[in-house]
């Protein structure tokens, strides 16, 4: 089956047919009550009749070109159809309200006309009706004997599938029975190879180990001595630090020491300066070293 007839281009034609009625038909306006309007989109709706027909055609030679397109033709068919049927019924509606208008207008005058043609009317609905009857049946027996046809094929279609994959599984297995013993026999193989490379390799690991054990404890020998160097050093060095900030500890104590009783002293100098030699300038600036006097105190 072509790409081409997957796509169902014999509807092509028609179909743009169809869409060209359709973007006409949405655009055409007729004056239902007028004769000449009337008369018009009868003329319209013949034309759209017309394409049905040529649906049915289109349609008719798609099924006996290709029975596996069955299916799908009907689908579009019936879409197409009732695209048609919907643009038919667009221009049907207005023009049966006219009719009933006019005939209600002029009931009594049209009356027996009306009724012989309302019965002449359903009996050609009936004949249509017996005719469209017989054909859905004919079409569903048609289609009944297609799908039966198209069952007993999907059928054989379904047994050599599952025969070719009841081959294919054996000769899987087959393949793999052979493959597994293929392995076994190169593992066992390859395990006895890596068995006499590991202690080959286990021998020379051995002796290196050896040699380096040996070098590891001439270096470990050497690096405690300098060690110990280092850390007798690191002593001594310590040491002297901590005599010398022992030392630049109590050299600063002696020298604020002196510096706080020159300050001392020159305060109390000021006061006895200021207040007269009896003042008590020693116990005033006592008193403010203690921080016995608020808001006042010594700058060192």
């Amino acid at each position: 089956m072509t790409e081409e007839k997957n796509e169902l281009v014999v509807f092509n034609e028609v179909k743009a047919e169809v869409a060209l009625y359709k973007e006409a038909n949405a655009e055409m306006q007729f004056d239902y009550a007028d004769p000449k309007g009337e008369k018009e989109a009868r003329s319209h709706i013949f034309k759209l009749r017309g394409v049905k027909t040529k649906i049915a055609a289109v349609h008719k030679t798609a099924k006996a070109e290709a029975l596996a397109y069955c299916r799908e033709v009907d689908g579009v068919k019936n879409f197409l159809l009732g695209e048609t049927e919907d643009m038919i019924a667009v221009h049907v509606k207005p023009l049966t309200a006219i009719a009933e208008a006019k005939a209600n207008v002029e009931a009594e005058r049209v009356e027996a006309e009306r009724i012989e043609a309302e019965r002449v009317e359903q009996e050609r609905l009936d004949a249509i009706a017996r005719r469209e009857e017989e054909a859905a049946k004919k079409e569903a027996e048609l289609q009944a004997k297609e799908d039966a046809i198209l069952k007993a094929e999907e059928e054989r279609e379904a047994k050599a599938e599952a025969d070719e994959i009841e081959f294919q599984r054996k000769r899987d297995k087959f393949e793999a029975e052979k493959k597994a013993e293929a392995d076994a026999v190169q593992r066992v193989e390859q395990a006895r190879k890596d068995a006499e490379a590991k202690a080959e390799q286990d021998k020379k690991d051995a002796a290196a180990k050896a040699e380096q054990d040996k070098a590891d404890a001439v270096l470990a020998e050497k690096a405690k001595a300098r060690q110990a160097e280092m850390e007798r050093v690191a002593e001594e060095k310590a040491a002297k630090l901590e005599a010398e900030r022992i030392a630049e500890k109590e050299r600063k104590r002696v020298v604020n020491r002196k510096h706080r009783k020159s300050v001392e002293d020159q305060a109390i100098k000021g006061f006895e300066a200021a207040l007269g030699s009896g003042c008590c300038a020693e116990e005033i600036v006592s008193a403010i070293k203690k921080g016995e006097i608020p808001n006042v105190t010594i700058s060192y």
